[in-house]
């Protein structure tokens, strides 16, 4: 008798990975925060919205979380994929957000509720291009996945987006500014 997967329980509990990894990151780096805000339903392409603050700056990105109980796939070690779905039309609009945008796969090969919330395994791939296709895997390579170190190259390529925008994109005047002499 096969039981049933709940794939609202596998998806919530990628998240939660997720949000333990960064948790996690926060609690042991004193000049580095992040605040991560599981959005829900909310965000219809978007799972998690994550500030990041270090020293007085403050960036942001977006995450799409995709979990799956299958696990690793491939034929070599070097080859491993973690298989997810995200269609072509949900890659468009995450890729048209201004502003770093990843895919989160989160591998729950052990069920949602067991081996990966004692040792959470998530493997990141940018998005930033438009989409010609959907995206179908997540490498699983030291390279991708989402540990202390990596979340940390992350967030520095996070802020280098943001400090180069900043840098390139000159001043403009707001419509709402307010000015004490002139209200």
């Amino acid at each position: 008798m096969s039981e049933e997967v709940d794939n609202n329980l596998v998806g919530d509990s990628g998240e939660g990975v997720v949000k333990s990894i960064f948790d996690q990151f926060s609690f042991s780096n004193k000049d580095a925060k992040c605040t991560v805000q599981i959005l829900e339903q909310k965000w219809p392409v978007i799972d998690l919205f994550v500030q990041y603050k270090r020293r007085d700056n403050y960036f942001f990105f977006f995450l799409q979380a995709k979990s799956t109980i299958v696990g690793p796939q491939g034929e070599k070690e070097d080859e491993l994929e973690l298989k997810v779905k995200l269609e072509r039309e949900d890659h468009e609009k995450i890729a048209s957000f201004v502003g770093p945008t990843y895919l989160v796969g989160v591998d729950n090969s052990g069920g949602p509720l067991s081996r990966s919330l004692e040792n959470p395994k998530a493997y990141l791939r940018t998005i930033r291009d438009k989409a010609e296709k959907g995206i179908y895997s997540v490498p699983v390579s030291k390279k991708h996945e989402l540990t202390m170190d990596n979340v940390q190259k992350l967030l520095e390529e996070v802020a280098t987006y943001w400090e180069s925008l900043a840098n390139n994109k000159g001043t403009y005047t707001s419509n709402f500014a307010f000015n004490e002499t002139t209200g």
